[in-house]
């Protein structure tokens, strides 16, 4: 048996003892297997939120970027930052006690449950939106793990995805939400690792840092420019790219799932909001850390056909066990945000597609929300394997279409007393129809999709709200 498979089967092992061991304290009901019984400490919740948020774009789409097109790539996480620390100073321990007095455990029930009306027509749509959006998230999931493998001889992709989706499912399943976030903690400590060795040793392999930018600077000068693709020489320009990809950060808080029950599980108001800083250094130290390798690697790793897959490559050039080593890192990023979405699948279709009168009728069978996660999170993968991009692209297309939709909608929701349900369903078409339109006839920057569904959901919540005051003033 070769290292790298030792030390996958070491890794995968270990998560379904995790799993088991969550089983044991397992609570089935909608609280206690979707939101963990809403225990988490700050440091637990920010760093679950985190590792749950990285996904596979951290660990390869980040790299890719970075080693086609340099430093002016930093930007991406940068305005990333910039959009999360106005999420944090404004939603998540508001996302914490209004699931907690509405007693929800999932977006679409929070949504539709604070609407004045419209509250069947809010749950399902958003339910819908949800479970496209997490497909596509899931495929990129999937883009990322194969091509990973493929390097690694694992060459058949279907049989990756299949024993992908068993591993995730065997250990999930039987703890649910605990399962997850108890994993996540393991995952994570792969997911610091990476970004730390590689750094440390393309630093180490040139000579130090200084003679490592010289190396740059002599090989691919044109990476060390601040100003280039993405970020065009024109004022505007630049400003543009930043407020979409604030727009995208923002949207991802206040839409993701997977990411939201970690806020909605936090012990308190007072802990999840504590969470803040550690989620964003460990996101974007891993963000950054990745980005920077891409951009470094160009030292090394002379050409690629595919960029995404340098981190593998550089590991390549010197032993086994550096592979495996980065090989885990990626899977790490990869099933901790799988678990999580097939929890949040499960979790929609039991709370809020099925009919209250269904899940009322088998809610007291132990392995009723189990069995719905692994059946949907399944028919999700399968469907998924169908979509063919790059990791970057598809799950850039997932965030941005949920921020585009949801986003508004949640946003309203928690910041307003008594949201407007026609509003609320309003704003979710308006923003699905914006992004649609152009994303098909726009300028082709995914950015640009966010900002553009964002703003037209928020203006047609802002309009209809006006509305009602100027009925409501006569």
């Amino acid at each position: 048996m070769d290292m790298i498979t030792l030390v996958v089967l070491f890794f995968l092992g270990t998560l379904i003892l995790i799993g088991l061991y969550a089983k044991k304290t397992a609570d089935y009901s909608a609280s206690g297997y979707l939101l963990g019984g809403r225990q988490l400490k700050s440091f637990t919740l920010g760093i679950s939120a985190a590792a749950t948020g990285n996904s596979g774009f951290i660990m390869l789409g980040a790299v890719g970027l970075g080693y086609q097109f340099g430093i002016s790539f930093i930007a991406l996480p940068l305005a990333w930052l910039i959009g999360d620390l106005v999420f944090w100073k404004y939603f998540p321990h508001k996302m914490n006690k209004a699931s907690r007095l509405k007693n929800v455990s999932t977006v679409p029930s929070l949504l539709s449950i604070s609407a004045t009306s419209y509250q069947r027509g809010i749950s399902l749509f958003s339910s819908l939106i949800m479970l496209l959006a997490l497909g596509i998230y899931t495929a990129s999931q999937f883009s990322a793990i194969t091509k990973a493998s493929s390097f690694v001889g694992f060459d058949n992709a279907e049989l990756v995805i299949a024993f992908t989706v068993f591993i995730v499912l065997v250990y999930t399943t039987p703890g649910g939400f605990k399962s997850s976030v108890l994993t996540d903690l393991f995952q994570a400590l792969f997911m610091f690792l990476v970004p730390t060795v590689v750094l440390v040793d393309v630093f180490m392999t040139n000579g130090g840092v200084v003679s490592t930018f010289s190396n740059l600077l002599d090989t691919n000068p044109s990476h060390l420019n601040i100003v280039g693709f993405p970020l065009q020489p024109a004022f505007l320009s630049i400003l543009a790219f930043f407020a979409g990809w604030v727009c995208a950060s923002l949207g991802f808080g206040l839409s993701q799932p997977q990411v939201i029950s970690r806020y909605f599980a936090g012990n308190s108001e007072l802990e999840t909001k504590k969470a803040k800083w550690v989620y964003i250094l460990f996101l974007q130290y891993t963000w950054i850390g990745m980005t920077l390798f891409g951009i470094l690697s160009n030292t090394v790793i002379s050409s690629l056909d595919d960029p995404e897959l340098a981190v593998m490559k550089y590991a390549a050039l010197y032993n086994e066990f550096f592979v495996a080593l980065v090989f885990v890192g990626i899977l790490s990023a990869v099933i901790s945000t799988l678990d999580s979405a097939f929890v949040s699948i499960g979790g929609v279709v039991s709370e809020d597609i099925l009919s209250k009168r269904i899940s009322s009728k088998y809610d007291k069978y132990k392995y009723f929300r189990p069995a719905i996660v692994v059946c949907f999170a399944i028919i999700v993968a399968v469907i998924s394997m169908s979509l063919s991009k790059t990791v970057f692209e598809l799950s850039a297309l997932a965030v941005t279409f949920m921020t585009a939709t949801i986003a508004p909608a949640m946003a309203y929701v928690i910041l307003k007393e008594s949201p407007c349900g026609r509003a609320i369903l309003a704003a979710m078409i308006s923003g699905a129809l914006a992004f649609c339109l152009w994303n098909t006839y726009g300028t082709g920057k995914l950015e640009f999709d966010a900002l553009i569904g964002f703003m037209t959901g928020a203006s047609v919540i802002w309009f209809i709200d006006r509305l009602n005051l100027t009925k409501a003033s006569s």
